[in-house]
């Protein structure tokens, strides 16, 4: 059996033979020997706003000629023309990066000696934002744009470009059926190690709640870890802890063979239909350097304070519980429950809409089980 390095030898071998005697009849069909590139890549990477190439040049070229295109997003109609001369400098392999000066989402590139003779043609593609939606769902909509500022840094990993996906569900989902935003993490969904980060960082906004599950390729779709938040209407940066994901049997999460990260979107209960959806993300990223949850339950001050109409109140979950979040008036009266349902560990808010409401104090109140937490607001018109 013949290694891999000792095949490669003697394919090169037979090219060149078949090269120096010009056309060869096979079967009666003439078949003229292709030009061996005197330069070409061997391997590449893409490491967020740069393309790292490992070039042979067995033929000792001081220079190379790489022309190509790229493109910023799936949907981009526009494209960046690549026109580059490579220094050589006559070593046999030389590792080049390229420059890309903003995110990538593919590329086509030729590389050669500069006479169009021996070109190795390359293509560079990254993972792909897309969604999933039954037939119930009508004016489904994707939009992907890059982001407004990309900023690699050592400690992060960016999952470029921005995505927003609206709708409008017509009826209730059945069985199997999910309204979904995802992003292959690498080009044809092959498995992405991201042990090195403790968190996903992103900022969102829009409408409902949202199942977030960084989908590993070891486990089946009912095996998967998950969290869930509720949106805003502004954006809100939310900082995912693998801590926080949860498969509900106890297990813990790692992040060494990533498929997909999947945004569901979940139909508003007790609601009639049609019930329109839209979720946008921007500066999605892994992190290395979140900080440690809370392990108590916790209740934030609501923002603003004093409000008119909405204000945001935040709370801590550090175990998989039952939840209740309810605003009360100065007399005690249950004015609104605005959470009321199994919340998975992690930072979560709801807002509180005080429309028709009369300006005065109201409290809100946390209960998990027998416990409470409690705060004062002002709603002032």
């Amino acid at each position: 059996t013949l290694s891999p390095e000792k095949t490669a030898e003697m394919v090169q071998e037979i090219l060149k033979k078949l090269q120096t005697r010009g056309a060869v009849t096979i079967n009666n069909t003439e078949w003229n020997a292709p030009t061996i590139p005197k330069v070409y890549v061997r391997k590449g990477r893409y490491e967020q706003s740069k393309l790292v190439f490992e070039i042979a040049n067995p033929n000792g070229l001081s220079t190379a000629e790489l022309t190509g295109f790229i493109r910023n997003s799936e949907v981009a109609t526009d494209t960046r023309t690549v026109d580059m001369t490579l220094n050589l400098s006559g070593k046999s392999v030389q590792n080049i990066t390229i420059p890309i000066n903003g995110p990538l989402y593919d590329a086509t590139f030729e590389l050669s000696d500069g006479t169009r003779k021996g070109i190795d043609q390359l293509y560079y593609a990254d993972g792909t934002w897309s969604y999933n939606v039954p037939h119930l769902v009508e004016e489904a909509a994707l939009k992907v744009t890059p982001q407004e500022a990309f900023m690699p840094s050592t400690d992060s990993y960016v999952v470029e470009r921005n995505a927003q996906l609206s709708g409008k569900l017509t009826e209730a989902l059945g069985n199997n059926q999910v309204v979904s935003l995802f992003r292959s993490l690498r080009a044809g969904n092959t498995v992405a190690d991201f042990s090195a980060y403790n968190a996903i960082q992103f900022t969102a906004s829009g409408s409902g709640r949202i199942e977030f599950s960084p989908e590993k390729a070891s486990r089946a779709g009912n095996e998967q870890f998950r969290t869930v938040f509720d949106l805003t209407s502004y954006p809100k940066t939310y900082t995912i802890r693998y801590s926080q994901l949860s498969n509900g049997v106890g297990d813990t999460f790692s992040a060494e063979d990533l498929r997909w990260l999947s945004f569901y979107v979940l139909p508003a209960t007790g609601k009639g239909y049609p019930q329109n959806f839209d979720i946008n993300l921007k500066d999605v990223k892994f992190i290395a350097n979140a900080e440690p949850l809370p392990k108590a339950y916790k209740l934030y001050p609501n923002y603003p304070n004093p409000f008119n109409p909405t204000t945001v109140i935040e709370f801590n979950v550090p175990q998989p519980s039952d939840v209740k979040i309810a605003v009360y008036d100065v007399l005690g009266r249950e004015v609104k429950v605005l959470a009321n349902g199994q919340f998975f560990p992690g930072l979560h808010s709801v807002v509180f809409d005080a429309t028709g409401q009369p300006s005065g104090v109201y409290f809100y109140q946390m209960s998990v089980g027998r416990n409470t937490l409690t705060g004062k607001m002002i709603l002032t018109k």
